[in-house]
């Protein structure tokens, strides 16, 4: 089985790599930065791998919530990452305004003309997400050389076992509808409309999710 571990600041060029190829064919990825907008698949991976490592660094991993999968004792490369899962805990602080300002400028440069695709579903989510304290999944991916294997479902069992422990929910807005299921088995149920919510500007649809604690 794999392992579990918290993120060190070293793991971040891995998890960008793993998350931007987990999510290469994602819905929403494909919606803020469509491949015609790049020369090859490389030039898109390298983008997505930048754009992952921007949330890991000022939106989840200042907070010390998220964590990363790697292949168990028995394997060769215990070094590698096979999966992340990036948290973020119940009343986390704000971005400091030079945070913010760093990011803003980050996003902007990586977004391009579509900025406003990335701001009006960032708005537009927003108001889905309860008030009710909770640990919010703001990304999930595995490497697509290890899907099947486990990863994804360690990082899940891992953060949930703390929610039960401290009788927190957890929330998270899945961006396929062949996800739900996977969720489901989780304790995760769609919130809202089971229509999902349809993101601006011709966007995909995605569903919020809430898992109450047992």
């Amino acid at each position: 089985m794999p392992t579990t571990h918290p993120v060190a600041d070293s793991d971040a060029p891995r998890i960008a790599a793993v998350l931007s190829r987990a999510f290469a064919a994602d819905p929403v990825m494909g919606w803020f930065f469509p491949e015609a907008a790049f020369p090859d698949e490389r030039a898109r991976i390298d983008h997505l791998a930048a754009f992952f490592g921007a949330l890991l660094e000022f939106q989840y991993g200042p907070h010390g919530g998220c964590e990363l999968a790697r292949p168990d004792a028995g394997e060769r490369d215990q070094a590698a990452v096979g999966a992340a899962a990036l948290w973020k805990p119940p009343g986390a602080p704000a971005l400091s305004e030079q945070d913010e300002q760093v990011m803003g400028v980050r996003m902007a440069e990586l977004a391009g003309d579509r900025l406003d695709r990335l701001v009006g579903a960032y708005r537009l989510l927003s108001g889905h997400v309860p008030a009710t304290p909770h640990w919010y999944l703001g990304v999930l991916g595995a490497d697509p050389a290890v899907k099947g294997s486990g990863y994804g479902g360690a990082l899940l069992r891992s953060r949930l076992a703390r929610c039960d422990a401290d009788g927190v929910p957890a929330y998270l807005e899945a961006s396929q509808r062949a996800n739900i299921g996977y969720y489901e088995r989780f304790g995760f149920a769609v919130r809202g409309d089971a229509a999902g919510v349809r993101l601006p500007d011709g966007g995909p649809v995605v569903w919020p999710m809430w898992r109450e604690p047992r």
